[in-house]
Formats: C-alpha cells, sequence, structure tokens
C-alpha cells in the first residue's frame, strides 16, 4: 500500500487521524482492510530537517578539537524527530560547537551513532 513508509509511520498517521477510508477518518490501527476500500493518507507538511542550536546545559566529561564526552542525563533526547522537535542533545550540541560539528553529507545532523534512549543516561562519545 506504501512501501516507502514504515508501519509504525503508518500507524502514527492512523492515530493521528490522518487516514480515511471510503471517506471515514480511522484512528484504529486494527481497522481490518479489503480490496474495495478506498483509503486515503493525509500526510501531513514536511518540516525542516535542519535543527537549530539551543543553548540547552551539557555535562561535558571531556573535550577536545575532535571529539566530546558527554553524560546524557535521563530525559534528553539525542535526535530531533516527531514530538521532539526542540531540546534535543543535537540541538545542545550544535549550540555548544557550532560551526566545529561535523555533519552527514554536508548537514549539520551530527550521525551520532547510540543505544541511549530518552529515559537511558550514559556516557556518549560525539
Amino acid at each position: 500500500m506504501a512501501p516507502d513508509y514504515s508501519r509504525s509511520r503508518i500507524k502514527t498517521l492512523i492515530e493521528t487521524g490522518a487516514v480515511s477510508i471510503n471517506g471515514v477518518i480511522i484512528k484504529e490501527p486494527k481497522k481490518k482492510i479489503a480490496m474495495d476500500m478506498n483509503i486515503e493518507i493525509a500526510l501531513p507538511a514536511m518540516m525542516d530537517a535542519q535543527p537549530q542550536p539551543e543553548n540547552i546545559p551539557l555535562d561535558i566529561i571531556y573535550e577536545d578539537e575532535h571529539l566530546v564526552v558527554i553524560n546524557k542525563p535521563i530525559g534528553l533526547v539525542v535526535h530531533p524527530g516527531a514530538g521532539n522537535t526542540t531540546g534535543t542533545l543535537v540541538n545542545a550540541l550544535l549550540y555548544h560547537c557550532g560551526a566545529s560539528l561535523s555533519g552527514i553529507g554536508g548537514v549539520k545532523r551530527p550521525g551520532i551513532v547510540h543505544r541511549l534512549d530518552k529515559d537511558t543516561s550514559g556516557v556518549m562519545v560525539v
């Protein structure tokens, strides 16, 4: 149906009322569908993928011209995303590191590889 979208993305679209079947908005992801149903998805407007610098305090353990070692607290989201467009570690790093922060493909979106979700604390090397 929508091969470019993950199941979790489609589920979110359904739960937020962006999907209709035969003209009726559905909000239940477990709704059974049939071949004769007309399914419409109203995709939200694209948001700017460029995170903005924010003055968010960081617990810096070590820093030099190549890397920053940070103690990430519980509650801090790493990358901006749906529901967390600001107040993230990336926003704080953009403010703290300024022009010295490298990115991916020329975009200042640090490729932080980690397994520390919002509710997990730990040391991160950036």
